[in-house]
Parts: structure tokens; C-alpha cells; sequence
């Protein structure tokens, strides 16, 4: 049997030994650090202020969404209560007055006791440097799901280390009394197992935080059975800091203006991360924190400062839901999560829509029912989820209403509401969801309410159902029938177009008319009459109320209408001078005159008419008020026949004539004239506008009548100067025959004859050699002859060629390192510019003639008037010319790639080497290549691999470590880069180091120096010692005679190889080597011992023992290692190399005897009636609670009264946490036990110690 041995040391449990610790300790002079919470926006910064900046948040601040406290401007109870939590479930701030009768701690606490053993005097302060003022609080989480804990605090004194206290308690923890200070509801010590500790320290003066995590766990060492221990966990999940200088308080938010340097600290914790180290499961509901001072660090240090108990309710590690705020009758219902963010929501059976991220549920698309609400999340890699039960209830229908009408005085009425059977009816007195529900049932008195309309809102619901919506219900109290008229009387003698219109008021429900002539015969039941004749009318009304209405009215007519009319001719054709003249109007009418056909114009007003037949209607009013009546008469008036005249006209010949002609024709016996003269057919007429009258009698004896005409005689256009072909203006081109003509243009049917200055006619308007001139066209009709008064100017200009410019020299220069570019220089005189060509005739323009690169060119200047754009007839060469000179630098570098990041070199290991090519000569390089025998690289291709004067390119490449490099300490090479030139040169270089100014090789060339690169080297050994126990007499206990065996594992854990490896053991003799190992090789066969077990061993209970060791390395140095024990977690580095070295411990299997009790240590649950269950002998004679935890520090098994003739005891089944399954076989393995009893009364004793199931 191979048992697993643990080395115990004082203070320590088996929990704390699968509990690795942190001490994170951070100074703010130099840094801060963020908590990557989602809440305050950019995290939380942890840098002794309070402020937020830009992009990282804080406690306070101005930037939205970056602080997680609301300041006042003005808060009425003082600037202490200005600053207030953004959200009140994760953030918490206590306020305990500096310097004030505050509580403290008294009697010599600790604060590892249990809280119920502490006490308080509530009417003293504490010192200085322990006095706390604020204590601020914030729970977060980052987007990877983890759980942040932000606290805070300060100090009054400022100087000197001050030790601050945050303790998360599951359970409640109150006030008592001064004489015992706290009323606790812990399980375990005051407390539960699982509780936390956040210790933050001042040190250094105040400047340096210090933040511990503890857990409270079980400890047989302590009194209690329990014990804070730290968890040291290398974990970078917590760091804190306090105010290097001054800070602000945001306007004395916290009850002090500012604070001064080291009196505010603040830490952050990944509560999750230190889940992980443990149980991944872990997780916590914490309902109280309790926030205190203490003199030190130590288990001894006594208490100081103390701040109320903070009632909370976290959850850290784990979730809460509930919908226990939700209003199941609304469109929604939200849940309310209080814990883990981020999990998923789902629900069963189906018929729920709820939305998974959210967790709000629709309920108008949801069924009616009972349903399981789950929220899954996940803790480090452990998925968990909690549940909550929901009801969605139906939805009731609406009550069935009817709405009434009742007369005044009808007595008490009901509202007319049917509910569903099985359903409650509600009242309201309005449709307000705010209002409640009327207490009574309610009734309308007709006789004392006013008439009007009354409205009263009703739903109904049962058990379980969500309330109806709310319908109105109405009744109406109409008062007596009220009627009005309007009558239209008889619009004229004998017409039947009266009419009768009534208003009907009051009552209830419909009208009954009916309606009776003169002789009493009923001739309508409408509510109005309509084509009536003259007469008298009754109508009966009747209502739903029996009120009922009868009166007559009376329709009148008025008397008859009468008119004549006489009328006189026109006197002329197409005149209107004729009369109307009418009489026999009745009295008091009016009459109106129109012609038929007519629009119907009113012409009454009118002296004289047109021809044509008119009517004459006289009206007057109809007595009745209801319009008018009307009479007609109609007269015609004639016109005689009419004057006409026409004429015809020939327009002058020519532009200035008087040969127009008028021809006249006129009505018999008229009269003729133009413009006012007797009409003469012979005469001519100049251009212009003429009227020709014609006049004769009208036939009717009263006057003449006319007719007259206008013509207008024209003559034709003036002829057009010709229009100018444009001016012409050229540079002289060198030749004898150079020549310009003038051109310009007429319409056709038109000519051109040409003018000089003078005014002679010339033959060709041209212009021979250097000069100008101008000419003048005038146009000819082809057809009359006739000319343009005006001459058209065109000028003719030869401008004369400037002189080419005058060279300023060739160029030619020879460089080394980037070229310097080469331009062409000539000069021109004032008023005239340069135009470079690559040709000496033709060629292209050139915008800069320059040489940038190794040849040579030749550029040509152009001179050009700036004025008149004429060029010279000739081009004047410049030469340009630059010589080669090829060079390149290769400067080659190392970097040790220590992939394992131990700081030292391992075969197999890599150097990375990076080379840099410069182009240093004035040509470009092309086909750049390395070539480095060292690193078996042919051709390595530099990038880029063409590089202008002045450029670099960078290769890499990876050189693989040997053990031979490493015994040699260093790795030395060289490269050769090879390129060529522009005139297929072959252009090399070898590499140097990266310094060319010192000659490191002594050869007397500063710049092809090798590359050195070091390689660290380290000698170290690992050793572990197992034991095994060898059960020779089977009886599954350790006895006197037997033996253990001891089996070592040596590992070479450098990177030499080391030699003449032996291990000495003061125990015992080992066995083998010595031995060679090469880095990293282990040798797990070489080396055993054989241990014979003692009484005295049995008497101690275990047998502790480590062996030492050796080897020696090439160069001689000796290489030693005290062994570890592999299966203590402790992992103690005793000799400070890095490596644990915790002996290897065999614990005695067997009886234990304690002074009271005999404990027997093993379990074998396989019921064949031996070691079933865990014995101790005589417990049952003690009152006595018994618990055993597992490996990871879980409970498995708890009870009070443990016997064994009662059958209470622990055989090997769970019984524990719900992290594990009930009632299930525990694997086999090693256990801790703890067991209280109570040895007299008030006298308590601690047992612990391992226990084993097989």
C-alpha cells in the first residue's frame, strides 16, 4: 500500500495546504492599476485618488457613466451625505466620524475571535492612524464573467503603517451590548467556513498598500476549531494603492475637502480568481461586512477602530433571481438578478417567451401557467445555475354592460353590469389605472342628480386571474321635451314650397312625430314638412319617457307682380345706341334688363343698347321673408346695313424712295379719304402708316355711318459692312517667302472690295516679311450696286524671332553616397523665358532638366518673348554628367529567444539575428542576397531586395542552439551580402556588429567585426523522495519490524550537464549511482532506500526525514538540492532555490489515543465487519460534534453525538455541502477529521488529524 505523506507546521490545516498565496504589494509613487469592470465605464482605477480621468473610472467623476457615486451641489443635511451610490445593490459607503466618540474595540481582541467574544465602548475614540471616516465599497464584474471587490477607507493620522480590515460574512452579525459586542449567527467560530477577509496595510509611511486575501477554514491548531487563512495564490487578481499627494474630495462629497498624502487607500480583488485556486465551484452569499482597524498584520494584533456592521446582500461566486417586484398582469415582467452577470435564461415547460439574456418575460405572448425560470452562468470552468418559480395568470373578459337613459324623478337606478359567472365585479369612478376600487356598489338618484350623463368604469377578475380591463357603463337623466321651429313661408301666389323644421330637445330615447293638415288628416310622421302650400299644421311628438309635445304652425303666400316695356333702333351697323323705356311696374318692385343669349348681365342701368331682343323682369319681395316674386315683358331693336371699305398697297423700290402706291375700293355712294385728304388713285406714297374712311347715310334718318382701313408702305434694309476674318498676328519663321493675307465675309448675293489706309482700292490685302498693316473691305449688292456705308478694319503683324539663349556651361561631377541631382543653367534677357527640349529640334518639353542618377544627358534652351510667345530660331545645348560609385553596409545583430523564459539557454533553444543592408553608394542595387555559414543561409533574400542610394532592408533569421554552444558560453559568426549595380556590377560586404567606429577583432577594419552572442548558463537539480509502506503481517496498521521504502526521482532542471550525481540520506542507507544527467533528463530508477519502522516511530506517530543531493559540473562546480516530498502541497522552499523542499512525512496508520478517546484512522466501508466505520473509542460518553472535510477543504460529513451503538457515525458515505452528492460513496483517499467534545462542562477539546478510506 503506497500511502501519500503531508508535512504539518504550526498554524497550518490541511485546507491551507491546497490554498496557495498572494501578497501583492504595489507602491503608488510609481503606478496605478485598473479593475477591469464593466461598471464604472474603462474599469476601476486603483491610484489613491478618487477622481475619473478620460478613459478609466473611479469613485467620482463628471464623465457619464464613470463613477459609482452621485455628488449634490447642495445636499440639506450637510456635505457628509452628498455623495450617494449610482446603484445601491453593488455600491455602499458607512460614514464613522474622525476623532469622535465613535465605537472602538476594548477588552484585547483579536481578529480571529469569535465576534460574540468582542466588546465595544460606544464613548471613546480610537488613535489616530486607526481612526477611520469613510469606508467605501463597490462589486463589479469585467466582460470574462469575473466578480471584482473595489474597498476604500481612510485614516485620520497620516503617517506611520495603518492595517484596515474587510470582512464579508454569510451570515448576519448585529450590535449586542457593550459587555458582549456582537450578536453572531456563524456555524463555525462566530462564522461560516467560506467567509472572507480583505486585509489592506499602509506601510512604508502610508505610501505602499498591501492587499491579503483570507478565507475562514478549518483549523485543528486553533481554540475555535477554525482560523483565517491566507490564501497566497500567484495570481495578478488584486493590488492596491493610496494618495501619493493631495487629492480632492469633490467638493467635500465625503465630509472633508481634500485628503492629504497616504490617508486614503483603495484595493480591488478578483474574487472569482481565488475561487479558482480552491473549488471552482465556490460561492457565497454575503449579508453583512464588517469594516475595522487593527495594530498589525499579526494573528495577535489587537483591534481598534470598528465601523457598524453594513447589513448587505451579495452574491459573489453564484446568483440570485426572483420576480418578486414583477407585475404578472402587465405587458412584461423583469427579473431582478442579484450576483454573477452574464448567463443565460430558459424556462420549462415551453409556453413562457422570456428572452434569454435579459430574462424578461413577454406576457402577452405568453401561455397561462406554472413555470421553472433557470439562469445559467459559469464561475471560472464551472457552469452553475439557480431556478425560480413563476405563475403567469390569465387574463379575465370584460363584464357585460348596458347602457340606460332615464327622465327626470325616475328614482334610484342601477348601473346595468352582468358579470361572468364565477368573476367579481370593481367599480371605479374613472378609467385612471392609479385609482382603486370603489367600496360600494353604485346607484344614480334621478330625482336629486342633475340631468346629464353619468359614467362609472367596471371590470371583473377571480383568484388567480388578472384583472379586465375596465369598460364604462353609463346613465343618461334627460329632462322634458323642448322644441323649436323654423318656418319657411310660401315663396309666391299659388306656389307649394313652404316648409317646417323643429329642433327637438330632452327626453330619452327615440321621437314619435306625427303631423295633421287643416282638415285634421295626418299627412307625415317625419320630424319636419317640406313642400307645403299655404295653410295651418299641427304636430304631436312622443318620447321613451312619455313626455310628449303638440302645437300648429302657419304657412303664408304673398300678392302678384306686373311690368311693359317699349324700345327705339340702333342707328348705325354694328352701333349700340338704341332705347328701352319700361312702365307698368307694380308697387314696389324692382326690374332687371338682359339679352337673351346673352350672360345674363343686369343692364337695367345701361341708356343705350345693341341690337337684339332683351327681356325685362320685374321682382319684389314676397311678404314672407322667404325671397322675392317675379313678372316679364320683352322688347327687339334693330340695326341698318353697314359701310365697308378696302384698300391695297406696292411698297417704295429702293431704301429712301417715294414710289409706293394705294388702290381703294369703297360701298356705293360712300365717300373716301386717306389720312384725312379726298382719296387721288394717280398719287404715290413715301414709306409709312396710312388710314383710308369710307362714309355714307344710315338709312334710318337720324345721322351717316363709316367704315375706315389702316395700310403701311415699307422700304428695304440697308446693305451690311462685311464681317471681319479676325486679325492676324505670327512670330517670323526665318524663311524669305513668310506672307499674311486679310480675309473677310459677306451673305451671298454680296461682294468685297478692299481699301488701304489711304483709301485706295487694293487688288491682294497681304502682308511680306516683318511688320504691320491693316486693310479695309467694303460690301457691294451683286443685284443693285449698292454699298455698306461703313468699312470693315483687319490687321496683318509678322513679329520678329528673339535670339537663343546663352549657355551658363556643362556639368560633370563624380559622388560617393546618395547623388546629388545635376540642372542645366542658360540665360535670356528681360522680357523673355527659358522652354528646355531633349532634342535640338523637335524633341519633348522638359519642366526640369535635371540628372539624378550615374550617366550623362544633354538638355536644349528655347528662348521665348514673353510678350509676343515668339521662340528663337535656334536651341542652345547643355551637358550634364555623373560618374558611378556602388557601395553597401551589412550590419548584422543577435537576440536570445529564451522561449521558456527562464533566462537561461537551452539546446534547442534559438538565436533570432537580424540583418540590416544600407545602400551607401550613389547607384541603385538590385538582387541583394546573404550569405552566413554559421546559420547554413544561401541566398537569404534582404527586404526589400533593390535599394535606392540611402535605403535600407531587413532580413531574419533563426539560429538553433546546440549543447556544444552552450559549453562554449557564446555563439560567433559572420555574413557576406552580395548585390549588383545598375551596370551589372557585383557589389559585397561583410558584416559587422553594429558599431563600425571600433575594431573588435583587432584586424584593423572597424566595420566586418563578428557578431557575439552570450549564452546563461545555470546548474541546478531537482530531487523528490516517496515513501511507500510495506504491511509484511497484512493487519492494515503500522507495527514495529515493518518496513518503508523510499524511491527518489533526480531531474537535471539546468542547462549543463552535470556528473557524479549521489544522495545522502541521515536516516537511512541510500542505494545506487552515482549517475549522469544531461538538462532536463530524469532519473527515477537509479536511487532507493529500505527503512526498518521503530516503536518509537509507532510512539511519535510519524517518521519525517529528507536526503541531500549532489553533483559537480564540467567546470568542476558543485550542484546541490534538499529532496521534496511530491505529495505535500505545501511545497516549502527551504533553501531559497526556487524549488520545494518539504520532507517526506509518513503518517503511523492505526490506533491514535488522545487522553479521553481512542481514534482509529482507517475505513474500509466494504462491510465485512472490519474498520466499516470511523471508531472513537469513548466519544459517546462526551457531548461531541464530529466533521470530516475532503482534500479541497469540503465538507462530507457533520454530526452532533456521534455513537457508534446509536449508529451516528461516518462510514465513508457523503453526508455534506449540496456541492456533493448525498448519500454517494466517497473515493478512496486521504481525509481530516476535526472533533469537539466537551471534556467537563464549559471545558472544550479539539481533536484533528488524517483519515484514510480504502
Amino acid at each position: 500500500m503506497k500511502q501519500k505523506t503531508t508535512f504539518l507546521t504550526s498554524g497550518n490545516t490541511y485546507l491551507n495546504q491546497v490554498i496557495l498565496a498572494l501578497m501583492l504589494i504595489i507602491s503608488t509613487a510609481s503606478f496605478s492599476q485598473v479593475a477591469p469592470v464593466l461598471f464604472p465605464n474603462g474599469g476601476f482605477n486603483i491610484d489613491g485618488n478618487l477622481d475619473s480621468d478620460t478613459s478609466v473610472g473611479d469613485w467620482l467623476g463628471t464623465r457619464p457613466n464613470s463613477f459609482v457615486f452621485d455628488i449634490y451641489p447642495a445636499f440639506p443635511f450637510g456635505d457628509a451625505l452628498r455623495a450617494s451610490p449610482v446603484t445601491a445593490v453593488s455600491t455602499f459607503r458607512v460614514i464613522d466620524a474622525y476623532d469622535g466618540n465613535d465605537d472602538i474595540f476594548q477588552g484585547g481582541g483579536k481578529y480571529t475571535d469569535d465576534p460574540s467574544t468582542w466588546k465595544v465602548n460606544p464613548n471613546a475614540k480610537s488613535g489616530g492612524k486607526g481612526d477611520i471616516n469613510n469606508v467605501l465599497l463597490h462589486v463589479g464584474q469585467d466582460n470574462t464573467g469575473d466578480q471584482w471587490v473595489i474597498v476604500a477607507s481612510d485614516r485620520l493620522v497620516t503617517t506611520g503603517t495603518s492595517y484596515l480590515d474587510f470582512e464579508f460574512l454569510q451570515k448576519p452579525l448585529t450590535y449586542n451590548n457593550t459587555t458582549t459586542g456582537f450578536i453572531t449567527h456563524g456555524l463555525d467560530g462566530g462564522r461560516t467556513v467560506g467567509d472572507i477577509l480583505i486585509s489592506v496595510s499602509y506601510t512604508n509611511g502610508g505610501s505602499v498598500a498591501t492587499v491579503r486575501y483570507y478565507e475562514w477554514e478549518v483549523d485543528a491548531t486553533s481554540a475555535l476549531g477554525f482560523n483565517y487563512i491566507e490564501n497566497t495564490s500567484v495570481l495578478p487578481t488584486r493590488f492596491g494603492a493610496s494618495n501619493v499627494g493631495t487629492v480632492s474630495t469633490n467638493i467635500g462629497a465625503f465630509g472633508v475637502g481634500q485628503y492629504t498624502a497616504n490617508q486614503f487607500v483603495e484595493a480591488a480583488i478578483n474574487i472569482s480568481a481565488f475561487f479558482e485556486t480552491g473549488d471552482p465551484c465556490d460561492g457565497l452569499t454575503i449579508g453583512t461586512i464588517l469594516v475595522k482597524t487593527k495594530s498589525s498584520d499579526a494573528p495577535t494584533a489587537a483591534l481598534d477602530d470598528v465601523v457598524a456592521p453594513i447589513p448587505v446582500r451579495l452574491n459573489l461566486g453564484t446568483a440570485e433571481i426572483d420576480y418578486a417586484d414583477a407585475d404578472f398582469c402587465s405587458p412584461s415582467a423583469s427579473v431582478s438578478l442579484l450576483g454573477v452577470e452574464g448567463g443565460t435564461f430558459s424556462a420549462s415547460p415551453s409556453g413562457l417567451s422570456i428572452d434569454s439574456l435579459t430574462g424578461e418575460i413577454d406576457l402577452d405572448s405568453s401561455t397561462p401557467g406554472t413555470y421553472t425560470v433557470t439562469y445559467s452562468f459559469t464561475t471560472g470552468t464551472c457552469p452553475k445555475s439557480v431556478t425560480t418559480s413563476v405563475v403567469i395568470p390569465e387574463t379575465s373578459p370584460i363584464p357585460n354592460t348596458i347602457n340606460e337613459n332615464f327622465c327626470k324623478n325616475a328614482g334610484v337606478k342601477n348601473y346595468n353590469v352582468t358579470a361572468t359567472p364565477g368573476y367579481t365585479l370593481n367599480y371605479y369612478a374613472t378609467n385612471n389605472s392609479a385609482d382603486s376600487p370603489l367600496t360600494t356598489v353604485p346607484v344614480l338618484d334621478t330625482d336629486s342628480a342633475p340631468i346629464g350623463l353619468y359614467t362609472v368604469y367596471v371590470s371583473q377578475n377571480k383568484t388567480g386571474s388578472c384583472e379586465s380591463d375596465r369598460v364604462p357603463v353609463t346613465i343618461e337623466i334627460t329632462s322634458a321635451l323642448v322644441v323649436s321651429e323654423s318656418i319657411t313661408n310660401v315663396a309666391c301666389l299659388g306656389e307649394s314650397n313652404g316648409a317646417i323644421d323643429l329642433s327637438v330637445s330632452g327626453g330619452s330615447g327615440a321621437y314619435v312625430f306625427e303631423w295633421k293638415d287643416s282638415s285634421n288628416i295626418v299627412i307625415a310622421t317625419t320630424e319636419d314638412l317640406s313642400g307645403l302650400a299655404a295653410g295651418a299644421y299641427t304636430v304631436t311628438i312622443d318620447s321613451d319617457s312619455d313626455c310628449s309635445f303638440t302645437d300648429t304652425y302657419t304657412i303664408t303666400e304673398p300678392v302678384a307682380v306686373t311690368v311693359s316695356a317699349e324700345s327705339t333702333n340702333v342707328s348705325c351697323n354694328g352701333a349700340a345706341d338704341g332705347t328701352i323705356t319700361v312702365s307698368g311696374l307694380s308697387a314696389g318692385a324692382t326690374y332687371t334688363i338682359t339679352l337673351d343669349g346673352g350672360d345674363g348681365t343686369d343692364l337695367s342701368g345701361n341708356t343705350t343698347f345693341a341690337p337684339g331682343t332683351y327681356t325685362i323682369t320685374a321682382s319684389a319681395a314676397n311678404g314672407n321673408n322667404a325671397g322675392t316674386c317675379e313678372a316679364t315683358a320683352s322688347v327687339t331693336i334693330t340695326e341698318p346695313v353697314a359701310v365697308t371699305v378696302s384698300a391695297e398697297s406696292t411698297n417704295v423700290s429702293c431704301n429712301g424712295a417715294a414710289d409706293g402706291t394705294i388702290t381703294v375700293s369703297a360701298s356705293a355712294g360712300a365717300v373716301i379719304t386717306v389720312n384725312g385728304n379726298p382719296y387721288d388713285a394717280s398719287a404715290t406714297y413715301t414709306p409709312g402708316v396710312y388710314t383710308i374712311r369710307a362714309e355714307a347715310a344710315n338709312g334710318n334718318d337720324n345721322g351717316v355711318c363709316s367704315d375706315e382701313i389702316i395700310i403701311t408702305i415699307t422700304q428695304p434694309d440697308l446693305v451690311l459692312p462685311p464681317v471681319s476674318g479676325g486679325d492676324q498676328e505670327v512670330c517670323e519663321d526665318g524663311s524669305d517667302a513668310q506672307a499674311l493675307t486679310a480675309t473677310a465675309t459677306v451673305e451671298t448675293g454680296f461682294s468685297i472690295v478692299w481699301y488701304d489706309a489711304t483709301g485706295s482700292e487694293v487688288a491682294v490685302p497681304e502682308l511680306v516679311g516683318v511688320g504691320t498693316v491693316t486693310y479695309y473691305a467694303e460690301s457691294v449688292n451683286d443685284e443693285t450696286g449698292c454699298v455698306s456705308l461703313d468699312r470693315t478694319a483687319v490687321s496683318l503683324t509678322i513679329n520678329a524671332a528673339p535670339d537663343a539663349p546663352v549657355s551658363e556651361g556643362d556639368q560633370e561631377v563624380c559622388e560617393s553616397g546618395p547623388i546629388e541631382a545635376l540642372t542645366a543653367v542658360a540665360t535670356v534677357a528681360d522680357g523673355f523665358s527659358i522652354v528646355w527640349y531633349t532634342a535640338s529640334e523637335g524633341g519633348e518639353v522638359v519642366e526640369n532638366p535635371i540628372l539624378a542618377d550615374v550617366g550623362s544627358v544633354t538638355y536644349y534652351a528655347e528662348a521665348v518673348n514673353d510678350n509676343t510667345g515668339c521662340v528663337s530660331l535656334s536651341r542652345t545645348p547643355v551637358n550634364l554628367s555623373i560618374c558611378n560609385n556602388s557601395q553597401i553596409s551589412l550590419i548584422k545583430t543577435s537576440v536570445l529567444g529564451d522561449e521558456n523564459g527562464d533566462g537561461f539557454a537551452q539546446a534547442g533553444e534559438t538565436i533570432v539575428y537580424t540583418f540590416t543592408l544600407t545602400n551607401s553608394g550613389n547607384t541603385l542595387v538590385t538582387n541583394i542576397s546573404i550569405d552566413d555559414a554559421k546559420l547554413s543561409l544561401d541566398n537569404l533574400v534582404i527586404n526589400p531586395s533593390t535599394l535606392a542610394p540611402g535605403e535600407s532592408g531587413i532580413a531574419t533569421a533563426t539560429y538553433t542552439i546546440t549543447q556544444g554552444d552552450i559549453d562554449a558560453k557564446r555563439v560567433i559568426n559572420t555574413a557576406l551580402a552580395t548585390g549588383t549595380d545598375p551596370f551589372n556590377n557585383e557589389v559585397t560586404d561583410v558584416s559587422d556588429n553594429g558599431d563600425e567606429t571600433v575594431d573588435d577583432d583587432g584586424n584593423g577594419d572597424p566595420t566586418d567585426d563578428p557578431t557575439d552572442t552570450d549564452l546563461p548558463a545555470l546548474s541546478s537539480l531537482s530531487a523528490e523522495k516517496s515513501v511507500t509502506f510495506t504491511d509484511e503481517n497484512g493487519n492494515l496498521a503500522t507495527d514495529a519490524g515493518e518496513t518503508l521504502v523510499y524511491t527518489f526521482t533526480v531531474t537535471n532542471t539546468g542547462n549543463t550537464t552535470l556528473y557524479d550525481i549521489l544522495i545522502e540520506d541521515p536516516l537511512v542507507e541510500v542505494i545506487g549511482g552515482p549517475i549522469d544527467l544531461a538538462p532536463g533528463a530524469t532519473d527515477s530508477s537509479t536511487f532507493m532506500a529500505v527503512y526498518t519502522i521503530t516503536a518509537e516511530n509507532i510512539a511519535n506517530q510519524q517518521i519525517v526525514n529528507q536526503a541531500v543531493v549532489s553533483a559537480s559540473t564540467a567546470a568542476g562546480d558543485l550542484v546541490e538540492d534538499l529532496t521534496d516530498d511530491p505529495d505535500n502541497p505545501n511545497d516549502v522552499d527551504a533553501n531559497g532555490d526556487g524549488d520545494p523542499d518539504d520532507p517526506t512525512v509518513y503518517q503511523v496508520v492505526g490506533v491514535l489515543a488522545e487522553e479521553d478517546i481512542v481514534i482509529y484512522n482507517f475505513v474500509t466501508p466494504n462491510d465485512d465487519g472490519f474498520n466499516d466505520y470511523f471508531q472513537i473509542e469513548n466519544i459517546e460518553n462526551f457531548p461531541n460534534k464530529v466533521q470530516v472535510f475532503n482534500k479541497w477543504g469540503v465538507q462530507v460529513f457533520e454530526t452532533t453525538n456521534y455513537n457508534p451503538d446509536t449508529g451516528n457515525v461516518f462510514k465513508g458515505y457523503s453526508d455534506a455541502r449540496a456541492t456533493l452528492n448525498r448519500s454517494a460513496q466517497l473515493p478512496t483517499g486521504t481525509y481530516y477529521y476535526i472533533i469537539n467534545y466537551e471534556r467537563e462542562p464549559g471545558q472544550m477539546r479539539n481533536v484533528g488529524g488524517y483519515l484514510y478510506i480504502n
